[in-house]
């Protein structure tokens, strides 16, 4: 979703609405329920203050049950819910937890990529026909010689709304490979672009976890820095041998004449 929401985050809403409206059940108005405010808010509970004063009637107290009563029922069905999933889920215990060692990738994010892809990946003959069936392979198209951005398939947009929102998780975990590479990409294609690739290797990860059912193992957030550094020197050591092909130096073209 474009928000990137979770079930877990929309109970952990849930639950901070509960506090203010028990706030008003116990008449806790004005300097009590701007107390409430988490993050941002917490910069202007002034001005909060001075907006939440007033008088509770009989009436506010009446509506104020009804939702408090509906954010009840939906956190009991979404606890329902997770241990349905969970139950469900028994049999694939491994994989998910193999799946879960994956930067971004949390439990649900596991669950839906279980659930829609399996745990058998015979039946994709490599990660690339997986990741073009759900819909994170960028298209290649090419005019002129020169090599142009694709528009992405719609694919599997169950699985697609996880795995971007495993990227941008991602993207926020330190010192992990998939955290550098984000930022590498959002530089020169933009945030939603940089979000797609991502999922495409988080994808491509879990389909190699699956097949080789190996544990992931973590390159680092220097392992792209690493890598350029490998390639520089090795260009030098071409250059200073005089190896035909791209970045040999004009003097040895100039000698084998």
């Amino acid at each position: 979703s474009r928000t990137g929401r979770r079930s877990d985050q929309l109970v952990s809403d849930a639950i901070d609405r509960l506090l203010e409206y028990e706030a008003w059940f116990v008449r806790e108005v004005g300097i009590g329920m701007a107390q409430l405010a988490k993050g941002r808010l917490r910069a202007k509970v002034a001005d909060l203050e001075l907006a939440l004063e007033g008088k509770v009637e009989e009436h506010h107290r009446f509506l104020l049950s009804m939702q408090l009563g509906r954010l009840e029922q939906v956190e009991e069905h979404i606890g329902q819910l997770d241990l349905r999933i969970d139950d469900k889920l028994k049999p694939y215990q491994q994989q998910r937890e193999r799946l879960t060692k994956i930067p971004g990738v949390d439990r649900i994010v596991a669950a839906v990529l279980i659930a829609e892809v399996g745990v058998v990946m015979s039946i994709f003959p490599t990660a690339g026909h997986l990741a073009a069936w759900a819909g994170v392979c960028p298209g290649n198209r090419e005019s002129a010689g020169k090599q142009r951005s694709g528009q992405v398939r719609k694919g599997n947009v169950h699985l697609k709304t996880a795995l971007v929102e495993a990227a941008n998780a991602a993207a926020r975990k330190k010192g992990s490979y998939l955290k550098s590479k984000f930022f590498r990409l959002k530089a020169r294609l933009g945030h939603q672009r940089a979000a797609v690739g991502i999922a495409h290797k988080i994808l491509k990860t879990a389909y190699h976890l699956l097949c080789t059912n190996e544990d992931y193992k973590e390159l680092g957030d220097s392992y792209l820095d690493r890598l350029d550094q490998s390639r520089v020197a090795a260009g030098c050591s071409l250059n200073q041998v005089g190896c035909p092909g791209r970045g040999r130096p004009a003097d040895s073209l100039r000698g084998s004449v």
